[in-house]
């Protein structure tokens, strides 16, 4: 619940105390139906403020509501096509949903719009994910070309486990991996290498060293 309920205190700052408190008393006691209700009928009452159709959007969401979460999405993003929080919530909907071509003109939005080399990242790790590597490796190097790859961090995930790593290492761990999914060994080492000379302690670019190590080992 921790997206929408952040939500739900950006957008019912507005209510009056006895609103507030009723709609406050619905997500208590998780009744979501009386919830919605309130909500709707402060859309109706007033339908240009973004902000209800917000916390809709959140909740529907947080109940796996996904296709009435995207069409709230959709809705909202007509009136404001560059509302970040609401682009940030389709995103996740769309990786829930599995809708990967939406997912990545969502990113291409939010890079555009905030300038923010993790939304990139994330589309060079959607693109790795969908095979198509070449594109993945074009948008990499156009990244490592950026000098705040070299400086910016970005959380990577192994093992339920989070931890910082500056981003020009994990693109290069990235061409690495392109490359040795295309039997690139060679390069694939020296992509490694570089990611490692950069984050010694990334455990991912570690292992994937080993791994490669081994398929030069096995063709010699």
């Amino acid at each position: 619940m921790k997206y929408w309920i952040v939500a739900i205190f950006i957008s019912l700052a507005s209510f009056v105390n006895a609103q507030t408190s009723e709609f406050s008393l619905a997500v208590k006691y998780q009744d979501y139906e009386l919830a919605k209700k309130l909500i709707y009928q402060k859309i109706a009452e007033k339908p240009n403020v973004l902000a209800y159709k917000d916390t809709l959007a959140f909740l529907y969401s947080d109940l796996k509501s996904y296709s009435q979460a995207l069409a709230v999405c959709d809705d909202i993003l007509k009136t404001e096509p560059n509302r970040l929080h609401v682009l940030e919530l389709k995103a996740s909907i769309l990786w829930k949903t599995k809708d990967f071509l939406g997912l990545e003109k969502v990113y291409q939005v939010l890079f555009k719009e905030t300038q923010d080399l993790k939304y990139a990242y994330y589309q060079v790790s959607l693109l790795f994910e969908l095979n198509q590597y070449q594109k993945a490796e074009k948008l990499s190097k156009e990244l490592l070309e950026k000098k705040e790859s070299h400086h910016e961090k970005i959380a990577i995930y192994t093992n339920h486990f989070s931890k910082e790593i500056t981003l020009s290492s994990v693109l290069y761990n990235v061409l690495g991996m392109i490359a040795m999914n295309e039997k690139r060994y060679k390069e694939a080492q020296k992509y490694f290498e570089k990611s490692l000379s950069i984050a010694s302690d990334f455990l991912l670019a570690s292992n994937n060293l080993q791994v490669v190590k081994t398929k030069l080992a096995q063709n010699r």
